[in-house]
């Protein structure tokens, strides 16, 4: 019966630190006071689209900056070029 009981304790004090751990881990950890997102649109037909969004982010300390630009496209050419370079389909 003793043993059955020291089970009961041991599984129990497992638990409640398996609990406290994560929650202890949540409660202290550090905000950096917020982020920068940078968004390159590629006409103003977009602008309207982000700034459903802006609100949202803002509130969250997120400052979402967006800019009249198509580099995103050449960017991720270049990208997925230099990622399947060499690589060969099967036969």
């Amino acid at each position: 019966m003793q043993s059955m009981a020291l089970k009961g304790v041991v599984i129990g004090g497992g638990v409640v630190v398996a609990l406290l751990v994560p929650t202890a881990m949540l409660l202290t950890t550090k905000h950096d006071g917020g982020g920068k997102i940078v968004l390159g649109i590629p006409g103003v037909q977009y602008e309207e689209l982000v700034s459903t969004y802006r609100g949202d982010l803002e509130r969250h300390g997120v400052n979402l900056e967006t800019r009249q630009s198509t580099e995103g496209f050449a960017t991720f050419r270049l990208f997925s070029r230099v990622a399947f370079q060499g690589v060969r389909a099967p036969r």
